[in-house]
């Protein structure tokens, strides 16, 4: 049995029966922190009555993760708000509001965010004396550098992949597949596939997790060209089933602390360089074992990222709860 480590209550802010992966890692979160001895629960916000209705997602029903949808209820709370709806700051009343910074992005696109922080003045966050949490060393150099915050009033705690994309074997048959994230850096990979319409290229779009995995167990590459928000998961959820990764220097992808693959594998001027990676793809694509090697120290992170979480959880909420380390419930 658990011990109770505080008793305050947590919650979870999340958007009512969305399922990406910003709200999966919201839903661990929670999961984690209960697990953990703590209390949590999810607060889920929408302007949608039907997704208020009915607001855990199917995927996410495997947490068992207690919720409120009663704002009132935060009052006396730790309230953990991602920066997609960093707004709410100002309309959650509770004893102490955290931000994670899931994505850098994403918060532009949701917020209509300045870049170089003058919203931080308008939602008077620099007042507040909030803690700041970055799910990527991205996150954490936009807040010190564009937005100007304080280092010590930011902490990381990043995420994990689930347990589904650890059950596929790296050293099956593999395929001359090349994937690519239909949602992300398509005009780009665009590109690519009309230099070499020859090689088999598979877009993951509108599959299941299983369908997803099937693929990354038989792929010998995965490209990604987007935006890379965040520290995201699809690349390493194909580096872990086999893949060798392909990147450009974009967000988080810029970072060596949030994707650890070889340079040789990032392309900084994508545009410009066109035959340069349709001569990677082929070089791995005719000699993969060679290059799967490289992404050892990449795989081997990720294996590890779900303890470390765990630990990176305990450590922050060790800080801003009340302890009560050693009642058992």
């Amino acid at each position: 049995m658990d011990l109770l480590r505080s008793t305050d209550m947590i919650y979870i802010v999340c958007n009512a029966h969305i399922a990406t992966g910003g709200p999966e890692l919201l839903h661990q979160l929670c999961h984690k922190l209960n697990r953990s001895g703590y209390i949590a629960k999810m607060f889920y916000c929408s302007n949608d009555a039907a997704h208020l209705a009915d607001p855990v997602n199917p995927q996410y029903v495997k947490y068992g993760n207690p919720y409120t949808l009663d704002m009132r209820e935060l009052q006396d709370g730790i309230v953990v708000i991602p920066e997609g709806v960093i707004f709410l700051v100002n309309q959650i009343k509770c004893k102490k509001a955290v931000i994670w910074w899931l994505s850098v992005d994403n918060y532009f696109i949701n917020t209509g965010g300045c870049k170089e922080g003058k919203d931080l003045d308008k939602y008077g966050l620099r007042e507040k004396n909030l803690l700041h949490l970055v799910q990527s060393q991205y996150a954490r150099d936009f807040l010190i550098n564009k937005m100007k915050l304080k280092e010590s009033s930011i902490q990381y705690l990043s995420d994990y992949l689930g347990s589904t994309f650890f059950e596929k074997r790296i050293d099956c048959g593999r395929q001359d597949y090349i994937l690519f994230n239909a949602r992300k850096g398509l005009e780009f990979t665009k590109r690519l596939m009309e230099k070499a319409p020859e090689l088999k290229w598979i877009a993951l779009h509108n599959m299941t997790y299983e369908q997803v995995g099937a693929l990354m167990s038989k792929a010998k590459i995965y490209v990604d060209f987007g935006h890379h928000p965040g520290k995201d998961r699809m690349p390493r959820e194909a580096a872990v089933n086999g893949c060798c990764i392909i990147t450009n220097k974009t967000g988080s992808a810029a970072f060596y602390e949030d994707v650890p693959i070889p340079e040789e594998y990032k392309f900084a001027n994508q545009e410009e360089q066109v035959d340069e990676i349709i001569n990677l793809i082929k070089s791995i694509l005719s000699d993969y074992a060679s290059h799967l090697k490289n992404f050892g120290r990449y795989r081997m992170m990720i294996r590890g990222e779900e303890k470390k979480f765990e630990e990176d959880m305990d450590r922050v909420f060790k800080t801003i709860t009340d302890r009560q380390e050693g009642m058992s419930v």
